[in-house]
């Protein structure tokens, strides 16, 4: 599970699904098939586009008192 979401945080998706797929398959524990099948159908979602507006600004904050 954790490789797969590292493929998936590196810009790798076919690889991220296709181990989620195999571990739907294969693996031993029904709970993990199950999540797999789950973060499986969400990576192949077709992906939001949002627009400028649509998205929240989260200001940053200077935590330097001396910062002028």
């Amino acid at each position: 599970m954790w490789l797969a979401l590292a493929y998936s945080a590196n810009g790798k998706e076919a690889e991220c699904v296709a181990l989620f797929k195999a571990l739907e398959k294969t693996h031993p524990l029904a709970a993990i098939r199950k999540q797999a099948a789950h973060l499986c159908f969400i990576m192949e979602a077709p992906k939001l586009e949002l627009s400028a507006d649509e998205r929240v600004a989260i200001p940053v904050l200077d935590l330097d008192p001396n910062a002028g």
